[in-house]
């Protein structure tokens, strides 16, 4: 039995990871974590989400830029006057330079600040490897436990959107729950690349 449940935690780790993977690639996400802990609240402190993707939105990635801009431009207003106080032999000469330099450092941290913290969106995914195609009910449990997070006061993850993500396909109910409830279904065809599950089943039936 623990040799079974091993075997079932190091594919589901390999499933995990290669989707974190895809998210990068074909998601747009930045970066990710792998078994993110949840903290708060109390009803799920200590659940670990399978994955939990961010990326920096358009307003995020103009402060980021921004910041970015004013850093390099008080690095140079420092060299310069670092350089008029070397040349000239005072430092009242290139004190202005140096207290721009103070303030534009400042202004850079505080628009990477607020790139990060106002800036940041969320992906969460949850993984099945079992046998079985995945249903409803597995589907439901996901949207429950954000749910609850979402009305906590943790503020961490701003989740723009979830996906499950299920080795052996999924059942047509919970193909109907996910549409309804704008869920990211996906499962992993013959050549093991990933598939939108409700996208297959729609061109299936020739549907749009």
């Amino acid at each position: 039995m623990m040799k079974t449940k091993q075997i079932n935690y190091k594919k589901g780790n390999a499933l995990e990871k290669r989707f974190a993977s895809y998210c990068l690639t074909e998601l747009d996400y930045d970066s990710y974590q792998l078994k993110y802990k949840l903290r708060i609240p109390e009803k799920l402190k200590g659940t670990k989400i399978d994955i939990i993707g961010w990326k920096i939105n358009k307003n995020g990635k103009k402060n980021k830029h921004r910041g970015e801009k004013l850093f390099y431009i008080g690095i140079i207003s420092l060299l310069l006057g670092l350089l008029e106080i070397s040349i000239i032999d005072d430092i009242l000469v290139g004190l202005p330079l140096i207290l721009f330099f103070i303030i534009l450092e400042a202004l850079s941290f505080l628009a990477h600040r607020k790139s990060r913290m106002m800036g940041i969106e969320h992906i969460w995914v949850e993984c099945s490897h079992a046998k079985a195609e995945s249903n409803a009910v597995a589907l439901n449990q996901m949207l429950q436990k954000i749910a609850i997070y979402q009305n906590s006061d943790d503020g961490k993850l701003n989740i723009i959107e979830f996906a499950f993500v299920s080795l052996s396909g999924f059942t047509n109910d919970a193909i109907e729950f996910a549409k309804r409830m704008e869920i990211k279904c996906y499962t992993v065809n013959e050549k093991g690349e990933f598939i939108r599950q409700a996208e297959t089943i729609n061109n299936v039936n020739g549907q749009e």
